[in-house]
């Protein structure tokens, strides 16, 4: 009820969005909104006044509802570790307060911190990063409007922003030992990477070996965008082409061998 308005995400993802409201007229502009905002079409007001009109609108169903349940006889599950979750009044009263003292500057507001280093994408790397663990990361991070399929043009994004990351120096080329040292800044663009070996070496050679087609010894960011083509040629010969999960891994594992 009281997370921040400015930090509604992980702790250690979205760096951008930090930046953005360190710029004190972009921290203006928002707070300008949402006060606007709260002020008028989510405000307090408003909000209770559809509350209670939804609550009349639903009022014959939750009846019927309570008396099938009753008659079925059914138990329930009990809340984890007891937590019961606020009405909806109480919700709207206490995050309107919440707000209103963020706005005025008294209120940091709750931000969410993870259990573990590497963020969202960090219990992806527990254990062995073979191939299925690199099937993941590549379902996650290309999947931008995560509909849980891949095209390739998704792809292709995913792999060239894979390049960028690894490139620090801006050569334009990667050679093999260089390539496999940085492939954990793909993997962990915008987090604190975890231990260990990341991903484990015959995946990493065996994605040189997918990029360096031509087998001049160096990887270019055309060269690692069109890597992962053939787990798209049994699909759609069209730009329609996509992968879920399950090909997904089953690509991999065919492109890399242990």
């Amino acid at each position: 009820m009281n997370l921040s308005l400015i930090h509604p995400h992980s702790s250690d993802e979205h760096n951008l969005i930090d930046r953005l409201f360190a710029i004190e007229p972009v921290k203006m502009k928002y707070d300008k909104i949402i006060r606007e905002l709260v002020d008028g079409l989510f405000s307090r007001e408003q909000l209770m006044k559809k509350f209670d009109e939804l609550k009349k609108t639903v009022r014959d169903a939750r009846k019927r509802d309570t008396t099938a349940v009753k008659a079925r006889n059914e138990r329930g599950y009990p809340a984890p570790f007891g937590f019961q979750p606020p009405g909806i009044k109480e919700f709207i009263d206490k995050r309107s307060n919440s707000i209103e003292r963020q706005l005025n500057g008294t209120e940091t507001g709750y931000i969410f911190k993870h259990g573990r280093p590497g963020g969202r994408l960090g219990h992806l790397a527990k254990g062995n990063f073979g191939r299925g663990r690199l099937a993941m990361h590549i379902m996650i991070q290309a999947d931008v409007n995560e509909d849980k399929w891949v095209t390739k043009e998704e792809l292709h994004t995913m792999l060239g922003g894979w390049f960028d990351s690894m490139d620090r120096e801006k050569a334009g080329k990667l050679n093999k030992a260089s390539f496999i040292k940085s492939l954990p800044e793909a993997f962990f663009q915008n987090s604190r990477k975890p231990a260990g070996r990341i991903p484990e070496p015959y995946v990493a050679e065996g994605l040189f070996a997918l990029a360096d087609s031509d087998k001049d010894g160096v990887v270019t960011k055309e060269d690692l965008t069109s890597s992962l083509n053939r787990l798209l040629e049994n699909k759609n010969p069209d730009n329609s082409a996509k992968l879920d999960q399950r090909s997904m891994m089953i690509g991999i594992r065919s492109l890399i061998r242990q």
